[in-house]
C-alpha cells in the first residue's frame, strides 16, 4: 500500500461524524471506564415493562460522545432478544431540516417512518396505511387544497416540509390543525403493530428517534427557545405515543429550570452517555496510568488497525497521541477530528509535533473567536472541577457548545474544555 493510500484509508476510518454500526471492528467498548451500562440497563427496563405500560425515555450526552453508536447497538440487542423486539430506528438527519424543526415536522416523520419500516419488515397488515392514518392524511391534504398537492402519503409530506422551506409554515399549519387526529391515528397504528408483533412471538415495538438533540437552539422571539417549544411545550405529546420510545436530547436540556416537567412526562429518568474521564474529580492532573487515556488510545489504535496502518507508524512519538487525547478532554469525536485534521496536513507519515500543534492552534483560534465576552467570567469558575452547575441559559449554552464538559463517572462534575483552558484570555481571568 502506498503512503498516500495509507493516509487516505486512515482519514476515512477516522470520520468523526460517522456512527458505527453494530459489529464494526472500529468499535471499542467504553462502558467500564465510563462506569455506564446503558445497553444492559435499557434492555432490562424494556423487557421488564408490563404490557401497555410504555417506556418513554430521553437520552442525553454531549454531541459526538457516541449516542448514535450506542443506540444502534441497543437496536441490535433488542432485535436479537430473547424475547425480540421490533425496532423502528429514525435518524432525523435523513428526514428533516434540524436547523428549523418544529413538532409537526417530527410527527409527520414518525408517522411516515413507522408505516414504511413496518411494511418493509413485512409485519402483517402494514402493506398500506391504516384506515385512521389514511384519513388523517386526507384531512391534511384537503386543508392544504391549492397550497400544495402531494400524492406520496406521509413520506411525501415529510419530504415537502424538509425541501420547501418557503412553504414550511403553511404545511405545518395544516398538520397542526389536525394534530389530535394525526396523533390518534399514529397511536392506532402503534396499537395494531404491537398486537400483531405479539402474535408473532415478539415482545413489542420500540421506536428510537436519533438526531433530535441536534435541533438548533435559538430564541423564538417570545421569550422562549426552540428547545422550549419542542421539548417542554410538547412534552406530553412526545410522551403520549402508545409504544416504547427513546428520544435523544441535548445535554443542556437537563439543566433547564423546567427540567422537572420532563421528569414528570418521561418517567423521571434521563439516560446519559458520559464522557470518557481522564482523571478523577479530586485529581489535580491526569495521572500517567489513566484508564481513560488508555481507552482513547485504544480507539485510535482500532481505527489504525482497520485502515491497515500500524499505530507506531502514525505518530513520530507516542507522546503526540497522548497530547491529542488530553486536549480532547475525553470527547471521542473531538479526538478523531483532531487526528483527521492532522492527517490532512501531510503527504507522508509519521505525524510530527508541528502538525499536532497546528491542529490545536486552529482549535484555539476558533474558540477565541466564538466564545462571547459575557461567557469568559463564567468560564473562569470552571478552571477547577466543579460539582454544581447553575441552571440558567448561559450555562446551558456553554454545555451545548462544549465550552464546559460534563463528566458523569461515579461523580457528577464539570470542567472547562482543555483547549479553552490554554487560551491566554482564560488564563488571565
Amino acid at each position: 500500500m502506498s503512503t498516500e493510500e495509507a493516509i487516505t484509508r486512515l482519514v476515512q476510518c477516522c470520520d468523526p461524524t460517522e456512527p458505527l454500526a453494530p459489529g464494526d471492528p472500529r468499535y471499542v467498548n467504553c462502558d467500564a471506564v465510563r462506569q455506564s451500562a446503558l445497553q444492559a440497563e435499557m434492555l432490562l427496563t424494556l423487557r421488564r415493562a408490563r404490557e401497555q405500560r410504555f417506556i418513554i425515555r430521553l437520552f442525553t450526552g454531549h454531541r459526538g460522545v457516541g449516542k448514535s453508536t450506542e443506540l444502534r447497538r441497543l437496536q441490535r440487542a433488542l432485535e436479537e432478544g430473547p424475547p425480540p423486539f421490533q425496532v423502528v430506528f429514525i435518524d432525523l438527519t435523513e428526514h428533516v431540516d434540524l436547523g428549523d424543526l418544529d413538532f409537526p415536522d417530527l410527527l409527520v416523520v414518525m408517522a411516515a417512518q413507522c408505516q414504511q419500516q413496518l411494511a418493509d419488515s413485512h409485519v402483517p397488515g402494514f402493506g398500506t396505511a391504516t384506515t385512521l392514518l389514511q384519513q388523517a392524511y386526507d384531512s391534511v391534504r384537503e386543508t392544504l387544497s391549492a397550497e400544495v398537492i402531494t400524492s406520496a402519503g406521509w413520506g411525501g409530506l415529510s419530504a415537502e416540509i424538509r425541501n420547501r422551506p418557503t412553504r414550511r409554515s403553511v404545511l405545518r399549519a395544516a398538520v397542526e390543525q389536525h394534530n389530535n387526529q394525526l396523533r390518534e391515528a399514529l397511536n392506532d397504528l402503534l396499537d395494531k403493530a404491537n398486537q400483531q408483533l405479539r402474535r408473532q412471538g415478539k415482545k413489542g415495538l420500540v421506536i428510537i428517534v436519533d438526531g433530535l438533540e441536534r435541533v438548533e437552539l435559538r430564541d423564538t422571539g417570545d421569550g422562549r427557545t426552540t428547545h422550549d417549544r419542542l421539548y417542554f411545550d410538547r412534552a406530553d405529546q412526545l410522551a403520549g405515543l402508545r409504544t416504547h420510545v427513546l428520544y435523544t436530547a441535548p445535554v443542556s436540556l437537563v439543566y433547564s429550570p423546567r427540567c422537572q416537567q420532563l421528569k414528570d412526562a418521561f418517567g423521571g429518568t434521563t439516560h446519559s452517555v458520559p464522557m470518557i474521564p481522564l482523571k478523577g474529580y479530586d485529581q489535580a492532573g491526569v495521572p500517567a496510568s489513566s484508564p481513560g487515556l488508555d481507552l482513547l488510545e485504544a480507539i485510535v489504535a482500532a481505527r489504525c488497525q482497520v485502515a491497515g496502518v500500524a499505530l507506531e507508524e502514525v505518530f513520530e512519538d507516542r507522546s503526540l497521541l497522548r497530547r491529542l487525547c488530553l486536549m480532547s478532554g475525553g470527547h471521542p469525536r473531538t479526538l478523531l477530528r483532531f487526528l483527521q485534521s492532522a492527517l490532512n496536513m501531510v503527504l507522508a507519515l509519521p505525524l510530527r509535533e508541528r502538525e499536532v500543534e497546528r491542529v490545536l492552534t486552529y482549535e484555539k483560534i476558533d474558540f477565541t473567536r466564538q466564545v462571547p465576552d459575557a461567557f469568559w467570567p463564567l468560564l473562569a469558575s470552571f478552571a477547577k472541577p466543579q460539582k454544581d452547575m447553575p441552571q440558567d441559559e448561559p450555562h446551558q449554552m456553554m454545555l451545548l457548545l462544549q465550552y464546559i464538559y460534563e463528566y458523569l463517572n461515579g461523580h457528577l462534575w464539570y470542567e472547562v474544555n482543555p483547549v479553552i483552558a490554554q487560551l491566554e484570555r482564560f488564563q488571565q481571568r
